[in-house]
Parts: C-alpha cells; sequence; structure tokens
C-alpha cells in the first residue's frame, strides 16, 4: 500500500515529481485511555445563571479504546503536509443524579442513570517545519487545523460539539542507543467560536424538545473559546529500515467555558403531556485525560 501511495501522491502535486530525498511519512497507535472531568455546576435557576453559588463534581471516563493515525508527505526541503485523524469510544459514571452536563433538566420528573458515554472524533491537516534534521534525530514545528466532534450521552439527553481547533506542536526524537530513541511531542490548541448541541431522544419514548432547532436539538453557544494543552512521550525501536515501532504515554489538559442560556418546551412523549419551558445550559468544566498506546511508524 505504501509503495502504490509513493508513487499515486506525486501525481497529484506534481511539484514532488522533483523532491529528490521526498518520501512518505505515517503513524498508527491504538491504546486506552483514563479521562476525569471537573465540571462547575450552577445551583441557581434563574435565567442569567451569573451567581457565583457553584458546586463541583467528576465525571470518570474508563475510555473502551482509542486509534490515532497520521500520514503525510514529506519534501525535499523537509517540509510536511498530511492528515491526522482519531476517533475514541468511553464508557464512565458521575457521581451526581441529574443530567448535569445539561443544567436544568435535572428538574424533570426522571431517574437519569449514573451511567455515561463518550465518543470523539477529528479530523486534521498538517504543516510541519523541520527545525533541524540528522539522520538519527529530528525537531518539527506543527500547525495543525482539525474538526472535531465529541458526543456524551446521559439518556435521555445528549451534548453534543462540533468544534474547529488551531493546533501547535513542537514534535521531535533523539537517538538514546543503536536501535532506539526516545520521542517527545507538547502543543497547545485552541477554538475561537465553539458551540454545543442539547439533544432529547424521542427513541426510547423519553421527551422531545418543542421548538427544537434541527433533530430534536437546541443549540447554545459558547461564552468564550475552549483551549488546552497535550503532550506525549515515546520509547522508539526501529525494527527495520522501513518502519519503527513504539509504546507512547501521552495526556491531555481541556479547559471548557459555560454555554449561553437557552429555553425550549419539552413534551413528555412517554405521558402525552407537556413539561412546560426549561432554561438549559451546559457549565463550564476542566478534562484531564491520559492514556498509554502501541503503534509503528514510517
Amino acid at each position: 500500500m505504501a509503495k502504490l501511495l509513493k508513487y499515486f501522491v506525486p501525481l497529484l502535486f506534481p511539484t514532488l515529481l522533483f523532491a529528490q530525498d521526498s518520501g512518505l511519512y505515517g503513524m498508527l497507535d491504538m491504546g486506552m485511555q483514563r479521562g476525569t472531568l471537573l465540571y462547575n455546576y450552577n445551583k441557581n435557576t434563574n435565567n442569567n445563571n451569573d451567581c457565583d453559588n457553584d458546586d463541583f463534581d467528576t465525571i470518570t471516563h474508563r475510555y473502551l479504546g482509542a486509534i490515532h493515525g497520521r500520514l503525510g508527505y514529506q519534501f525535499q526541503n523537509g517540509w510536511r503536509l498530511g492528515l491526522d485523524a482519531s476517533l475514541s469510544g468511553a464508557g464512565g459514571y458521575k457521581n451526581r443524579d441529574g443530567d448535569v452536563l445539561v443544567v436544568g433538566m435535572e428538574n424533570l420528573p426522571y431517574t437519569f442513570p449514573s451511567g455515561v458515554a463518550r465518543t470523539e472524533f477529528s479530523m486534521g491537516l498538517h504543516v510541519g517545519y523541520p527545525i533541524f534534521q540528522k539522520t538519527t534525530d529530528e525537531l518539527y514545528l506543527y500547525l495543525t487545523i482539525r474538526d472535531e466532534s465529541t458526543s456524551l450521552s446521559f439518556i435521555p439527553i445528549s451534548s453534543v460539539s462540533s468544534t474547529t481547533f488551531f493546533q501547535l506542536d513542537l514534535e521531535g526524537r533523539n537517538a538514546i542507543a543503536s536501535k532506539f530513541s526516545l520521542g517527545y511531542r507538547a502543543g497547545i490548541f485552541y477554538s475561537h467560536k465553539p458551540y454545543v448541541y442539547i439533544v432529547a431522544f424521542d427513541r426510547d419514548h423519553y421527551l422531545r424538545f418543542e421548538n427544537s432547532d434541527s433533530d430534536n436539538a437546541v443549540r447554545a453557544d459558547l461564552k468564550s473559546g475552549i483551549w488546552g494543552l497535550h503532550g506525549d512521550i515515546k520509547l522508539i525501536y526501529a525494527a527495520s529500515q522501513s518502519f519503527d515501532v513504539f509504546v507512547k504515554y501521552d495526556l491531555m489538559a481541556r479547559f471548557v467555558p459555560k454555554s449561553e442560556t437557552v429555553q425550549t418546551g419539552v413534551y413528555d412523549v412517554l405521558n402525552n403531556r407537556s413539561l412546560g419551558d426549561v432554561s438549559l445550559y451546559t457549565p463550564k468544566y476542566f478534562s484531564f485525560r491520559s492514556g498509554i498506546y502501541l503503534g509503528i511508524m514510517f
């Protein structure tokens, strides 16, 4: 497959035909993650939700698995252009009754389960600038633009965000033995205008939003941007001249602001009655996750 791509990519970008030292690069890793989410739960039920009467609580996610991939092309001058993609799924629990990430729903006559589910998918385009390159050592500065979709589900409510992040990373590796090297990455990411959809599910005959924007969901813009930090460290083994294998430990911290408050009518599908209007918002929260992975790179 790699050989076919090596000849196919230059046909799409004719300038690559003259890159004598250019070639494909890529990475694929799979692993397990664990995450903790600390949220700011506001007890005030007025429409402004601006008071400081806040409690903090936690959600713990035990990730079922995660996979990350990268594929790109390196030019003769060392510049890189490629794609990144990741997919993860999680199960977890929260230690407060009620749908805490959609504040306002806890007043409805339902018992919300303590279990939660999380799915996340992202894809991005990156450009890499070589700060230095040697036979075994390298250091790159990557600029990435990526779209991310995250769903946090609490039956019968789910919060779904779709966000564009701008990401800046320093990524490198240094030889530490004849066949071993140490890889590392550190970066920051930011989203300027994030938003979240609050979704009510009626497939299980719970409830429905009466004036939803689309697909039984209401949209709430976040009051400021999302930002975070991430990094990883890798122990890399040169398995052959064509590829390396590695074990990686990574971590990420993310800061998410509170959303604006939206009002919507709620209809009880099960009992065929209106529950009136509710004021909904998602509270600000901080999340931290870490994971360990096995992978290959070329």
